[in-house]
């Protein structure tokens, strides 16, 4: 069994892009390095096209309310407490809302189109705090940046900021004209652009520079990792866009075109036209099959025998994923695969990118299944004769709803040697090597990752490498019962000099590190027989603290003391707090000495002043 094999490796989102795709799309939505999957085609345009429909205002509070003008009456503003229960919420009405908005301080802003101005209701009260004019212009839509909130109005086009009352210019995007400003977003810095009859839309910055060119959109919002979420024309579905490429478009079947919002929990809700609607699951019609071919790969070996291939891959039921392979010594391609771009997602002009595989040859490639090792890893042999440089493919096949989805590919760059150790005429003939060296791989394989798992079985015996998972286990070779309401630190540190602790236990100096390994810091620990002039002080002693405990550590302080102090012994605990006082807790000989001065004077009691003379300072512990 070889140790180190080494790995080619497609991970993330520039190596996806640089294979060959046929029907299947790069991903990267939010905490996603990359991967593959089936792509799907763009939403149809609606048969008839109609103009914007009518706007509302939709906001959440902290707690997940939703407020909204849509429902029993679409004059007044309603407030969502649960699916089923809904409440009127009189103090914002002031005529008609087009645009509500809540801030970090739970207040609720409503701007109504026929006052042009914004109310502003504290919504722990439900009191109405005061009314704002933001003319000249007629208010149509809030946005939301911590306690700032951004009005825009139309006619003429500007933001108003209710804080300070600054107004910032909008720039209207370039092209084409005709556009009207319709919607406000992303803390005021996003600005939806309408055409009033036609479904030409645009997203841009204030500046006027285009960000999205969304025909058809109602409405935006974005959420909290990143994800511009698109409103169209009602009951279709929202397309999604991370890092300035599109994912899969979310169902929002009851959504009437009124308004789209963020709640706390960061799901997009939406107006319905009896309250609020919520998006769920993909709406995607995705391909039913599709391929990617990988570019060459380098073992940096001629005649060389490739390992295994690894996945990290999800394939839900109905889906499958299967793998095809080529090899070749051959340093020069010839009339390789034509470059194919993912059909979504990808980045594109990738210079620099190895040859794909000669096309003549991929042709006669053969597809075969993966075998699962868990629920989202899978393995596959390269039965391929032996070669420097590779090519791997997979063809993925989906039922329509679903699509299973590639995130990594690991290839071992040499297989095993098992050849090596059999008689030598057994391996002669090139097909009957091939066929040894294939029925060999599964079981050496075993063995191999058998291995690679004992070679780290020394990491389970060091309580600092060990995992979480495994450290009671290894504290019960010491003798230990460790308490999960300890740090981690500190039980790994307390595993680690168990042996010490208990060749020391019952002194002072086991008592005082066991104490010291939970606390984070060393405690004095006084025996009464130390201090001049203490009544009785045999088999007692003082615990001081620098801190005051709160239930739970002192419940474990205390429980450190009964298992680990003498039994014969009594003890009482002393939080300093905000530091010892002249008295009981400060003893000159005990925990405290006395300095002489900086001349060398020395220190009289009832002649010396501290401060001047001396100094006193912690004591032996």
């Amino acid at each position: 069994m070889s140790a180190d094999r080494g790995l080619n490796v497609l991970t993330d989102l520039d190596q996806w892009s640089r294979c060959h795709h046929t029907g299947t799309a790069v991903f990267a939505g939010p905490g996603d390095s990359g991967g593959i999957q089936l792509t799907w085609p763009d939403l149809e345009p609606p048969a008839v096209a109609a103009g914007p429909p009518a706007r509302c205002g939709l906001a959440f509070d902290q707690w997940g309310h939703a407020y909204v003008n849509r429902g029993p009456d679409t004059g007044h503003v309603w407030r969502h407490l649960s699916p089923v229960e809904v409440e009127p919420f009189p103090a914002a009405d002031a005529g008609r809302p087009v645009a509500l908005a809540v801030d970090a301080e739970q207040r609720l802003y409503a701007a109504h189109d026929g006052s042009g101005q914004i109310v502003t209701v504290d919504i722990y009260t439900q009191k109405r705090v005061g009314t704002t004019p933001v003319g000249p212009g007629r208010p149509i839509d809030l946005a939301v940046a911590g306690n700032d909130v951004a009005v825009l109005t139309e006619e003429p086009v500007e933001i108003v900021w209710l804080r300070d009352r600054r107004r910032t210019p909008v720039i209207g995007p370039r092209c084409p004209e005709g556009l009207r400003p319709w919607r406000l977003g992303d803390g005021g810095d996003l600005v939806l652009w309408r055409h009033p009859e036609e479904r030409v839309a645009l997203i841009c910055r204030t500046d006027g520079t285009v960000v999205l060119e969304p025909d058809g959109a109602t409405g935006f919002a974005v959420t909290p990792d990143g994800v511009l979420v698109v409103a169209g024309e009602p009951g279709r579905p929202f397309r999604r866009f991370a890092a300035g490429r599109e994912i899969e478009p979310v169902r929002a079947d009851t959504y009437d075109g009124g308004a789209v919002a963020v709640s706390a929990d960061g799901a997009v809700g939406f107006s319905t036209a009896g309250g609020v609607g919520w998006t769920a699951g993909s709406a995607a019609d995705y391909r039913p099959s599709g391929t990617v071919i990988g570019y060459r790969l380098d073992s940096g070996r001629y005649r060389n025998r490739w390992g295994r291939v690894f996945l990290d891959a999800s394939q839900p039921v109905g889906t499958t994923v299967e793998i095809a392979a080529l090899t070749t010594d051959e340093d020069d391609v010839t009339q390789p695969l034509d470059t194919s771009p993912p059909a979504r997602g990808g980045i594109t002009g990738r210079p620099g990118t190895p040859p794909l595989p000669p096309a003549t040859l991929w042709g006669e490639v053969t597809w075969q299944p993966l075998y699962r090792l868990s629920t989202s890893a899978y393995e596959a042999p390269v039965a391929q004769p032996a070669g420097r440089y590779l090519w791997i493919g997979l063809r993925l096949t989906g039922t329509g709803a679903v699509t299973p989805r590639v995130r990594e590919v690991r290839v071992e760059r040499t297989g095993h040697r098992l050849l090596d150790y059999l008689p030598r005429h057994w391996s002669r003939d090139p097909v009957a090597a091939g066929f040894l060296y294939r029925f060999l791989t599964p079981a050496e394989g075993l063995l191999h990752d058998a291995g690679e798992q004992a070679a780290l079985r020394s990491a389970l015996l060091d309580p600092a490498a060990t995992p979480p998972e495994t450290l009671p286990w290894l504290a019960g070779l010491t003798g230990l019962t460790l308490d999960d309401s300890w740090p981690e630190a500190a039980r790994r540190t307390l595993v680690a000099e168990a042996y010490r602790l208990f060749a020391a236990r019952g002194t002072v100096g086991g008592l005082t590190r066991m104490l010291e390994i939970f606390l984070g810091y060393r405690p004095a620990l006084i025996e009464r027989w130390r201090i001049p002039g203490e009544v009785d002080p045999a088999h007692r002693f003082v615990l001081y603290l620098q801190a005051a405990l709160d239930d739970d550590r002192r419940r474990i302080v205390e429980g450190i003391l009964r298992a680990h102090a003498p039994a014969h012994t009594s003890w009482e605990i002393r939080e300093l707090g905000a530091g010892p006082g002249v008295g009981e807790d400060m003893r000159v000989g005990a925990n405290t000495v006395a300095l002489a001065g900086a001349l060398g004077t020395p220190f009289v009691i009832g002649d010396s002043a501290l401060g001047v003379d001396g100094l006193l300072g912690g004591g032996p512990s």
